[in-house]
């Protein structure tokens, strides 16, 4: 019968010497804290905080009034009546186009980065209310939609 092998005996062969800084300074200890994949694999990336143009006020505001994706005034329900699906998504080239024909020209706007659909809709509406002020109307496929006074007189 053969002997065995005791268990400290086995794992004292396994054990590597010590080199570098671990023979300087001892093993490292990683705080209870620490993922214990990251003595491996390095620190675990961290999803970016989500940034925003909109202050947390105005999107309270927006909450508030029920919609959250605009302040709910009469530009932003005739807007969304004519540009978002039944789905809440934004018909890009069906804005451009009542973009275009208030004379909005929306083709020098950045359209590479994260989040650059809501950044145009958003600039073109403030291009198309400086466009509404000064005529009192806005142009949806060649119909004159009038403004309201008091949207108008809220403008100014």
């Amino acid at each position: 019968m053969s002997a065995r092998k005791p268990k400290a005996a086995s794992v004292a062969q396994d054990v590597q010497p010590a080199t570098g800084l671990e023979a300087e300074y001892g093993p490292r200890v990683l705080p209870a804290s620490a993922n214990p994949l990251e003595a491996e694999y390095g620190p675990e990336q961290q999803k970016p905080a989500k940034r925003s143009v909109v202050q947390a006020k105005y999107k309270a505001r927006y909450r508030a009034l029920g919609n959250y994706r605009g302040c709910g005034d009469w530009l932003h329900q005739t807007l969304e009546a004519e540009t978002v699906d039944g789905f809440g998504k934004l018909d890009l080239p069906r804005f451009e186009a009542i973009c275009d024909e208030n004379g909005v020209d929306l083709g020098k706007y950045n359209r590479t980065s994260n989040g650059w659909q809501g950044r145009l809709r958003m600039t073109g509406r403030i291009l198309l209310r400086g466009k509404i002020r000064k005529s009192g109307a806005i142009l949806i496929d060649g119909e004159r939609v009038e403004a309201p006074r008091e949207w108008l007189a809220a403008q100014s």
